[in-house]
């Protein structure tokens, strides 16, 4: 999706903070995406099966992460830098394993569930097996406002589909 016009982000933007709490199904019954984790949010991601929470906020969660099998946190910024990408793609590779062998059903999250959830997401389904381009188109097909940073989205769409042979 082209972000070029500022207003249509924006409305879109003002439509998730009018919102509590919002999950998204990446994946069916596996993957998830998620603005800041509530009590409510908990509840919607424990309703959903999700084990594993890949928390990108500045801070921690305030609830009690004892409520899933694994949490990672990670903060990292939605600005024009990417994070550490060696670190993106350990840990997206840890995340598919996680998906593919150990039946995990991983939850995503940060602030309003656009950019960097999108961004680990999509990493995600390259580990997969997904080009770029499709991840982006799938995360955006459930999330038109996820991934409307550039630099994110151009990292992303320039990946190529990645086969661990210990996710395979």
């Amino acid at each position: 999706m082209n972000w070029s016009n500022p207003l249509k982000l924006l409305i879109a933007n003002i439509r998730v903070m009018l919102d509590e709490f919002v999950i998204i199904e990446i994946l069916p019954g596996k993957l998830y995406q998620s603005s800041t984790l509530t009590k409510k949010g908990i509840e919607k991601a424990r309703n959903a099966g999700v084990n594993f929470v890949i928390d990108v906020e500045g801070s921690f969660d305030r609830y009690d992460k004892k409520l899933f099998e694994l949490y990672i946190h990670w903060p990292f910024t939605d600005g024009r830098k990417l994070p550490d990408t060696r670190r993106l793609i350990s840990l997206t590779d840890f995340a598919a394993y996680q998906l593919q062998e150990k039946d995990c059903i991983c939850l995503a999250h940060c602030g309003r569930c656009n950019n960097r959830s999108g961004l680990i997401n999509a990493s995600i389904l390259t580990a997969l097996g997904h080009c770029g381009k499709d991840a982006v188109k799938l995360i955006q097909s459930k999330r038109p406002t996820a991934l409307s940073n550039n630099t994110f989205r151009t990292w992303i769409e320039r990946q190529q589909p990645f086969f661990n042979p210990v996710i395979i």
